[in-house]
């Protein structure tokens, strides 16, 4: 236990000088011999220097057997992101944890709450735990520098810092060993960097590592965690062009999700699919999977409205008007109760301007607030799909002009399918 890096920590988080700590109870040359474990004091001079920065020394009991064995049963619910466990197991270390804990449970607690963090998503928390270990840098072990890595990439992977999630998460690949390990860590580290990939655009990279993650927790009977790799994957293959590959794999994770009766991955899925077959230009089947989306999504979402907004789209494009018109009534007071500067809000009136409203009204709109948004946040699919609508509409009306600007802005962001 070194106590006298503990109190060091704990005066500079104060923000006190030595003076101030050591005034009336030993000399600053001793405070400073004490901080750096160069020496030892006895138990009532460190009881009133733990006093002096806010902490009852005496009070503190440090239990770091139990604390020990909660840890290592942490790291379970921590690998499958289970809510419940994980919470009930954070709540017992927190009232266990205290400043005079052995450090490297200390460092084991704060790397392993990082992930919990993510998991009960208290992102906010995570500062505190990072600069604890970023002063204790040196004294975390090798076990611990694995989960460091992991959890810390899996953190930056939330927050969309890719750069930095794929420095950890690739150091994290150099420090696991199957001596240290459970084989399930790797195939968890797999997945959260095939996740990185996918968003750094290295598609290829990121298929090999979700498939490299998906044969462990198969032959583990992980499931759940299979289902998540399947909608990977079904992603990766889909932005290759590979359509049907994608669609296969799409479904493989849906009859998993069914068998969950996971809702909030089954409308994912579903749109997903729908997705895929808009590709391939069968927008029956893309409606059919959209309507299962929204069965599945809960309403006052905007997971909900992305999902509303591609099937009123593509009904209008089948010339179901009348559909188009029923379900942007029946969702206007969901609408109403979003955030109204939410981009698929802003879709959402757009279409509704556009059905609904005459040309002056929703030309204003999308010039001024839509369009202008989508180019702000890059969105080529939602430019280049309204793009082509507008183009359409003003082609048939013999407004050559505007449908030309339209036309180029199509051309401009050209992705996967101009429909």
């Amino acid at each position: 236990m070194e106590i006298g890096k503990l109190l060091k920590f704990h005066r500079l988080e104060k923000g006190m000088t030595q003076d101030e700590v050591a005034e009336s109870i030993v000399s600053v040359s001793y405070l400073s011999r004490i901080e750096n474990n160069k020496t030892t004091a006895d138990q009532y001079t460190i009881a009133l220097l733990f006093e002096r920065v806010g902490i009852n020394f005496s009070d503190l009991q440090s239990e770091d057997n139990t604390i020990q064995q909660l840890l290592i049963e942490w790291e379970k619910p921590l690998l499958h992101n289970q809510i419940k466990d994980c919470e009930r197991l954070y709540d017992q270390l927190n009232n266990l944890i205290s400043p005079i804990t052995r450090t490297e449970l200390l460092i084991e607690f704060h790397v392993k709450r990082i992930r919990s963090c993510v998991i009960l998503k208290n992102l906010d928390e995570v500062e505190s735990s990072l600069k604890f270990l970023e002063y204790f840098y040196e004294k975390i072990n090798v076990r611990s520098r694995f989960f460091y890595y992991k959890h810390l990439g899996n953190y930056y992977s939330v927050l969309r810092k890719n750069t930095e999630a794929k420095i950890y998460l690739e150091k994290a690949l150099t420090e696991y060993t199957d001596r240290l390990f459970h084989e399930l860590e790797k195939a968890d580290l797999y997945y959260l960097y095939s996740l990185v990939l996918d968003r750094s655009q290295d598609d290829s990279l990121s298929l090999t590592y979700a498939n490299k993650s998906l044969d462990i927790f198969r032959q583990h009977y992980k499931l759940e965690r299979c289902m998540k790799i399947h909608i990977q994957i079904g992603i990766s293959t889909s932005k290759m062009g590979n359509v049907s590959r994608a669609i296969k794999e799409f479904k493989n994770a849906r009859l998993l999700a069914l068998e969950y009766e996971d809702d909030a991955n089954l409308g994912i899925i579903e749109h997903n699919i729908a997705s895929m077959y808009l590709v391939e230009r069968n927008n029956q089947k893309a409606i059919k999977y959209l309507s299962r989306a929204l069965e599945y999504k809960k309403k006052n979402s905007i997971s909900y409205i992305i999902s509303l907004n591609l099937l009123i789209y593509i009904l209008y494009r089948e010339q179901q008007v009348d559909e188009c018109q029923k379900y942007l009534k029946e969702n206007m007071e969901s609408v109403l109760s979003l955030s109204q500067t939410n981009i698929s809000i802003m879709e959402f009136w757009f279409l509704y301007y556009f059905i609904e409203e005459d040309e002056e009204k929703w030309e204003a709109y999308a010039k001024e607030k839509f369009f202008s948004q989508l180019k702000k946040m890059n969105l080529q699919i939602q430019i280049q799909r309204y793009s082509n609508l507008l183009g359409e509409y003003y082609q048939k009306k013999g407004a050559y002009k505007k449908a030309s600007i339209c036309y180029k802005l199509v051309i401009e962001n050209n992705y996967v399918s101009l429909y």
